[in-house]
């Protein structure tokens, strides 16, 4: 009796998984590089500021009011404008 309802249980819980879709792994952001760390708000506001300019219209990003941002965000968020992408 119970070994014949955990075999229809593991079944059922294999036969769910099987039906989800794949989801790739959460690649980790990469540790923020010490020379951005090294600099304080008002050089990384001017940083990105630079950074956007230069890449022009092309680049989006989801942050338009850098207040909200902390610090390492901001950080962050110049580390991955500088960091190319392969495509």
């Amino acid at each position: 009796g119970r070994d014949l309802v955990a075999s229809y249980q593991a079944r059922i819980a294999e036969a769910r998984r099987a039906l989800l879709p794949d989801t790739p792994p959460i690649k980790k952001a990469e540790p923020i590089k010490p020379s951005l760390l090294a600099l304080g708000r008002a050089a990384l506001e001017a940083l990105f500021t630079e950074r956007t300019q230069s890449w022009g219209p092309q680049l989006q990003f989801a942050h338009r009011n850098l207040d909200t941002l902390s610090d390492d965000d901001l950080r962050l968020l110049i580390q991955m404008i500088d960091t190319p992408t392969a495509e």
